[in-house]
């Protein structure tokens, strides 16, 4: 039973969110600079996608996907051109 603590850490999660999204931080620095909806909205799919634990690769996938949208907010230049409005036809995609 290799996952057992973290099925307990998972479930103690399920059952306040909150807790998991005050931690975050701690365990991964990076998420400091996601927006407080933001840090919900993710502790919320962690905590959805560590239900079962045996599937590392999504999880993998999760973090790798929110690391990237912490840089973006990171850079406020960056993160307005991506939240920006696109506008006209920049042709076809090759």
């Amino acid at each position: 039973m290799p996952y057992t603590p973290a099925r307990l850490l998972a479930e103690i999660a399920r059952r306040d969110p909150q807790v998991v999204a005050e931690l975050l931080p701690r365990a991964l620095p990076w998420v400091r600079f996601l927006p407080a909806s933001a840090v919900r909205e993710f502790a919320e799919e962690l905590v959805t996608t560590s239900g079962d634990f045996g599937d590392m690769p999504a999880l993998s996938v999760l973090l790798s996907a929110w690391r990237h949208t912490a840089e973006a907010h990171s850079d406020p230049e960056l993160h307005a051109v991506l939240a920006g409005e696109t506008s006209g036809d920049y042709g076809p995609v090759s």
